[in-house]
């Protein structure tokens, strides 16, 4: 007897005949409206849903959108409550006739805000929210919960894409990606991954790369896909920078190639350039690699991207065999960060590579005054240890081959050179170090 009262006090509202409904529109025991609304809230806060509905119930009827003595009442906001309360009961509910009578009627509840409030009234945006959720929580007991929970979200998506991305770090835009994706409905998975990429925080970002490669069957498939959206879009740089990286990572470096020109023709930023600069080098176009490196380093937005840019400017200049160069902005590296290794090694690496230039462009072997370059190069190699001790074991052969190859006591002694000596490498030793113009100690 009591369940078949309480299905009765569930589906009231909505199913008795127009004077019944007119009776249920007073709250009980001829009480005033703010009575029964403040007995409904305190029961609602509560959590007394049976006391809650029986002193609120009527307000289903009536629909006040004012109480008076509570210039805080909002009609939309006990539809909220009343949401919460028949959603709660279910849960709790061993029946599964009264349980269903109870979602029917928070279903009847979404239904009725839909048409009862105006766009300025109400929230719909939130709306579609709180109605996902319903459907998403209770799930197991209602047919069909799953598909009207992603319908629900993907109305608020359409309502307001960008707000639901920002909503718990994109927990519902990731539901309706998953959810696509799962279904294999590409079409619907990447409108939506157009629309929030822009967006995304770094957890959305790792779904919308699994997303994608779970899309596509294969990386031509993929390539294909993106080709069709360059040709309606030609400019759009996010296309062009995904389907470029796609291409270069499945053999198609060319076409790769064409499409980080045309980026760097859009946009010549920093990034674009350093591309460019990047792959000539890679391609043994050093001069050509330059012209786009000392470029980017200009543009360069920070001190760790400028010394590495710089670094990279003066391997080119050694690949040119323009050592000057090469020291010069190997120098320039270090001064940005004194406590790197690399510009000390690569300035050895440099003074080392200027005895073999001078040698040869003269036709001759090296002499013992070419090998006083050696203590130079040492030097540095001792700076390298110093900022960073941490050296791998081909640094110690390194240094070993250089300690080997310099004056001997029996060179030292020939020429009147004293250990311990200051010694400059410059035109007086030959006319090719005169670019170093750098001392060293005699060893």
């Amino acid at each position: 007897m009591h369940r078949i009262a309480l299905l009765a006090l569930i589906l009231t509202s909505f199913l008795l005949p127009r004077t019944a409904q007119a009776q249920e529109a007073e709250p009980p025991y001829e009480m005033n409206h703010l009575q029964a609304y403040s007995l409904f809230y305190e029961n609602y806060r509560t959590k007394q849903y049976d006391l809650a509905l029986q002193f609120g119930r009527w307000m289903l009827v009536a629909q006040p959108r004012e109480i008076e003595g509570n210039p805080q009442f909002s009609l939309d906001k006990q539809y909220e409550r009343f949401v919460d309360i028949y959603s709660a009961v279910a849960k709790e509910e061993s029946d599964p006739t009264v349980r269903a009578a109870y979602y029917d009627t928070v279903r009847t509840l979404f239904q009725t805000v839909n048409e009862l409030f105006t766009d300025d009234e109400v929230d719909r945006f939130q709306w579609k929210i709180t109605k996902g959720q319903f459907y998403q929580q209770n799930f197991a007991s209602i047919p069909g919960a799953l598909d009207s929970t992603y319908s629900s979200y993907q109305e608020a998506f359409d309502l307001d894409a960008e707000r639901l991305t920002e909503i718990s770090d994109g927990y519902y835009v990731r539901l309706l990606i998953e959810n696509y994706t799962t279904r294999r409905q590409k079409e619907k998975a990447l409108e939506i991954i157009d629309i929030v990429e822009p967006l995304a925080s770094p957890s959305l970002m790792q779904v919308i790369d699994s997303s994608r490669d779970r899309l596509f069957d294969s990386p031509g498939e993929r390539i294909d896909f993106l080709m069709t959206k360059v040709e309606s879009d030609p400019e759009n740089q996010d296309l062009l920078n995904e389907l470029a990286d796609l291409l270069a990572d499945n053999d198609r470096r060319d076409e790769a190639i064409e499409l980080r020109v045309k980026l760097y023709e859009l946009n010549p930023d920093y990034r674009n350039t350093l591309r460019l600069g990047r792959i000539e080098a890679s391609d043994a176009k050093y001069e050509l690699s330059n012209k786009y490196l000392i470029e980017a380093l200009d543009k360069a937005p920070d001190d760790e991207e400028k010394k590495n840019v710089a670094m990279d400017i003066s391997r080119n200049f050694q690949s040119l065999e323009n050592l000057p160069s090469a020291r010069r902005y190997a120098r320039q590296a270090s001064s940005i960060d004194p406590q790197w290794d690399q510009p000390y090694r690569q300035i050895a690496a440099i003074y080392a590579a200027a005895v073999s230039s001078c040698t040869q462009s003269q036709g001759r072997s090296i002499d013992r005054e070419d090998r006083t370059v050696y203590w130079l190069v040492l030097d540095y190699l001792d700076r390298v240890k110093s900022v960073n001790p941490n050296q791998p074991s081909s640094f110690s052969r390194t240094y070993s081959q250089y300690e080997a190859v310099m004056p001997t006591t029996e060179d030292k002694f020939f020429n009147g050179w004293t250990t311990g000596e200051s010694f400059r490498i410059d035109e007086s030793v030959n006319a090719c170090y005169g670019w170093i113009n750098e001392s060293t100690t005699i060893r």
